[in-house]
């Protein structure tokens, strides 16, 4: 086997493993950056439900330690492309220089043996960040739309009903959420034990977990859109109207429902819900 065909093996290798934890994996990928555009050996990029990644690997199938020089190269690679990490691969190892020129950036140091060990809690960790906003962002939604609105359209039971409760999801969710940010599992909280929580024994499970029950929740109010506004919108402004929305003003709204603690203070929030069919 000859040098170069060993390399684009080993190349083709890392590439497939990023793309066996689900991310896209590009070999001799040439990325813009600031500056000027880099020929990179595997680009890894993800984006999927608010997060997005994109990370740089360079493969050294050498028979040699890689030096500094090589490390620090891709340090500025990284830095100019705007890439949220750098990964350097090289199965013989670092000179004591390059290790140095890692430390405290964003370039990691490894082996593809090594990458295998630590990938996958890696992108475990950095999907676990994304679901902070994600479940705000849904906590919002709900709780903007008044409680008969919610019965309408079917995200909570009415009083005496049973039925999908989108508030006992959220708590739930928000349970499951921050015991996976403290590394506890089972989950704690009074509701970490209902929704199948009570099954979730490490990190993988609480995101599969978490994807699967904010994924139904944004599926039960799909139809809604939240929009912020500066100034008051009328419900049928839009041509959208005939989707259930929610519009959020700083100005007193007809129809809307002041939320503030200092009620109708400078900093309150007026939230009409627009309902199918509703003008």
């Amino acid at each position: 086997m000859t040098n170069i065909t060993a390399w684009r093996d080993y190349q083709e290798e890392a590439a497939s493993f990023f793309r066996e934890l689900g991310l896209e994996a590009e070999t001799d990928a040439r990325v813009e950056g600031v500056r000027t555009a880099h020929d990179v050996d595997v680009l890894v990029t993800f984006n999927h439900a608010g997060l997005s990644l994109k990370w740089l690997v360079e493969c050294k199938h050498w028979k040699r330690r890689v030096s500094k020089l090589h490390v620090l190269g891709l340090r500025e690679m990284v830095s100019d492309v705007g890439a949220d990490r750098g990964i350097l691969l090289a199965e013989k190892g670092f000179q004591s220089g390059a290790s140095e020129a890692a430390g405290k950036s964003n370039v990691s140091l490894t082996s593809l043996a090594g990458l295998r060990r630590t990938a996958s809690d890696a992108l475990n960790h950095q999907r676990l960040n994304a679901f902070p906003l994600r479940l705000a962002e849904a906590h919002i939604a709900y709780w903007s739309i008044a409680k008969s609105d919610r019965i309408d359209l079917g995200i909570r039971p009415d009083l005496g009903d049973i039925g999908f409760h989108g508030g006992i999801a959220l708590m739930i969710a928000q349970d499951v959420l921050l015991s996976a940010l403290a590394g506890k599992f089972p989950p704690y909280g009074n509701y970490a034990y209902t929704g199948g929580a009570e099954q979730i024994v490490n990190l993988e499970k609480a995101l599969n977990w978490l994807e699967s029950g904010l994924s139904e929740l944004e599926k039960n109010w799909g139809h809604l859109r939240l929009s912020y506004e500066d100034e008051g919108t009328e419900c049928g402004d839009e041509p959208s109207q005939r989707d259930a929305r929610v519009v959020i003003s700083k100005t007193p709204q007809p129809g809307g429902r002041c939320y503030s603690p200092a009620r109708c203070g400078p900093c309150s929030l007026w939230v009409i819900t627009c309902s199918p069919g509703r003008p």
